[in-house]
């Protein structure tokens, strides 16, 4: 067993992390003035916000496109229910933008998952579909959305949408597959 460290050790220990830290961000030593002055503050940058609303669109164009995939014949007869998982603030929001889909679209709550691993629509009994979007970047008028959708163990998918803002709004411009079984 290693002895305990001392005040000073675990002081140097936490100084050579903020040393690699900084390094490994691009502080390090040659990248200062030769003399410091109180101008010479380090620029931060903003992270890059976006406004709820965009961030609603984005998922709701997300979801649109995701569905339209799932709105076979086949498909409304075999599924009871389409879940989705969104923020609960905006719910309104979501429910009446698919308010005429077949098979109804509902809160990702409404479902449950058996010992199977199978989505069950808890109003029905039905089997259902479990669809999760997540925003992974925003760069200006383009951004990433991570989908993912199953129905059990043995049905589903996972793709990366990319999206732009047009003047209509949020589109899928391109989706790749990147897991299905």
């Amino acid at each position: 067993m290693a002895p305990p460290m001392s005040l000073h050790s675990d002081a140097r220990a936490v100084a050579v992390a903020l040393v690699v830290l900084l390094w490994s961000c691009g502080c390090g030593a040659s990248d200062r003035p030769a003399s410091p002055t109180r101008s010479s503050a380090p620029v931060v940058r903003a992270p890059v916000v976006v406004a709820s609303d965009e961030r609603v669109a984005m998922l709701l164009a997300a979801y649109r496109f995701e569905l339209a995939l799932h709105a076979s014949d086949a498909d409304r007869a075999e599924f009871g229910g389409f879940f989705l998982d969104y923020p609960a603030e905006h719910e309104g929001t979501f429910l009446s933008a698919f308010a005429w889909q077949a098979p109804p679209v509902r809160a990702r709550r409404y479902c449950r998952i058996t010992r199977e691993k199978a989505v069950i629509d808890i109003m029905t009994g039905a089997p259902g579909i479990s669809f999760v979007a997540e925003i992974k970047s925003i760069d200006g008028p383009r951004a990433l959305v991570a989908m993912t959708w199953y129905t059990d163990q043995e049905s589903g998918a996972g793709t990366m949408l990319g999206m732009e803002r047009r003047p209509e709004g949020w589109q899928v411009t391109g989706c790749e597959v990147l897991w299905a079984r």
